[in-house]
């Protein structure tokens, strides 16, 4: 059964939105507006509960969250109906130095705490840099901090997402093949592969085929989807159907593994254009334009 079957009517209560698509509003209000416009999942950014006047300048979250805020988020966002399909971030344990490791380890295990307590489906993990490094030394570091973190909090319903990325944001972790070397060194069946179409398409070079037969690779080991569109030559991320990325024939080949959770516009954008252009990036218009580029590229496949 879906994850979020039995929720609203329609396309959408397949799709979700990222927080960082309205940086602007508290995760109770863009609930709110995303349950309004029939979404059924969200995706929370742990960046926004530490710093609630974050909209953008990436930073890695470390900050042990007061209870009584985690719990009031827990009850907005229930109260919203809304799935919360991933909390966003945990990782970048690749360190030589074993003192910073081991923190990021600790910071990695509250953040899934906060998952858990968000009933959150899936904490995505980032789990850092090569810098020179070989790959097989990464993966025997990330490896053994993804193991402590699953051992330390085994009674956890909320499974770990390693997310490849497009190769200048991390020399690591960079492709789906990457990611299931490091699923299948850890061998637990709570950490998988999240998957990002725009990140996976830029890695490739815009190799349709390939991506498409990648993602068939990671088949039963998908734990969440990001969905976005993007313009040949451009790092700028686009809304699904606003670019010329094939997103349609990106999730109905994820469809075909049996995944059957949530898809998620993940829009990353200069949140100034907020006030110089609030007819295109104001947050109703962001998430209308959102309901609309995904009953255009997806009504065939999940409609």
């Amino acid at each position: 059964m879906s994850a979020i079957e039995g929720g609203r009517p329609g396309l959408l209560r397949r799709c979700g939105i990222s927080q960082c698509t309205t940086p602007t509003l508290t995760a109770a209000e863009a609930a709110a507006l995303y349950a309004e416009a029939g979404f059924g999942a969200i995706g929370v950014w742990l960046h926004k509960l530490e710093r609630p006047d974050w909209t953008g300048g990436f930073f890695v979250p470390e900050v042990e969250l007061a209870p009584a805020l985690v719990e009031e988020t827990a009850s907005d966002l229930r109260a919203s109906g809304l799935v919360v399909s991933h909390v966003v971030l945990g990782g970048f344990f690749v360190t030589d130095d074993e003192e910073l490791r081991r923190r990021r380890v600790r910071s990695t295990v509250r953040a899934l705490d906060v998952a858990e307590a968000l009933g959150a489906t899936c904490l995505v993990i980032a789990p850092g840099r090569l810098e020179g490094r070989p790959v097989t030394w990464a993966h025997d570091c990330a490896s053994r901090s993804l193991s402590e973190v699953l051992e330390l909090r085994s009674e956890s319903s909320v499974r770990l997402g390693l997310e490849p990325v497009i190769a200048w944001q991390s020399d690591y972790m960079c492709s789906i093949a990457r990611a299931l070397e490091l699923v299948e060194l850890v061998d637990h069946p709570r950490l998988g592969v999240f998957l990002d179409n725009f990140h996976l398409w830029h890695n490739a070079d815009w190799d349709t085929p390939f991506v498409l037969e990648e993602v068939e690779r990671a088949g039963p080991h998908i734990v969440g989807v990001h969905v976005n569109d993007g313009v040949r030559g451009s790092e700028e991320r686009a809304l699904p159907g606003e670019g010329e990325m094939p997103v349609a024939e990106f999730v109905a080949a994820v469809e075909r593994t049996g995944y059957d959770g949530s898809y998620d516009v993940e829009y990353v954008y200069d949140a100034g254009r907020i006030a110089a252009e609030p007819d295109s990036f104001a947050p109703e218009a962001v998430v209308a334009r959102c309901h609309a580029g995904l009953e255009k590229v997806l009504a065939g496949v999940l409609g």
